[in-house]
């Protein structure tokens, strides 16, 4: 038998025999009553929040510590590298996290070594500084 489905009758409805359930049945997502706040979601938010010091350590892929990624201080090099060179194995930062409602802040400051004399000395090009910006 053929069975004719006007407009009307051919648009989806969740909940049908033909379809599944409506989404908002189930799922927290979509109701009003849950909380959409980072801590209510879960305790670990709440927890993170705060004021943080931290020690950095970086390395490369054979987990050995990054010393630097400092090229001497001519121009080729200087224009051809990032040069930070500051002791990437122990840097210092302050953290201050912040969690209001459905936001999370992040603020870092990280305190790196005093850069070698040579490198401060030296002469950057015009793309370039010695300072960090």
């Amino acid at each position: 038998a053929l069975v004719s489905i006007s407009g009307a009758e051919a648009k989806s409805k969740c909940g049908t025999p033909l379809y599944q359930d409506c989404i908002g049945e189930g799922d927290p997502r979509y109701d009003p009553e849950v909380s959409a706040d980072l801590a209510d979601i879960h305790p670990i938010f709440a927890e993170y929040d705060g004021y943080w010091l931290c020690n950095f350590k970086d390395f490369d892929g054979e987990a050995t510590p990054k010393r630097t990624n400092y090229v001497p201080a001519d121009d080729e090099a200087r224009a051809a590298h990032k040069n930070r060179p500051y002791n990437l194995t122990d840097v210092r930062a302050f953290i201050n996290v912040t969690v209001d409602g459905t936001r999370l802040y992040l603020h870092e400051l990280r305190v790196y070594s005093p850069a070698p004399a040579d490198w401060c000395d030296g002469t950057p090009d015009d793309v370039h500084t010695n300072v960090m910006d």
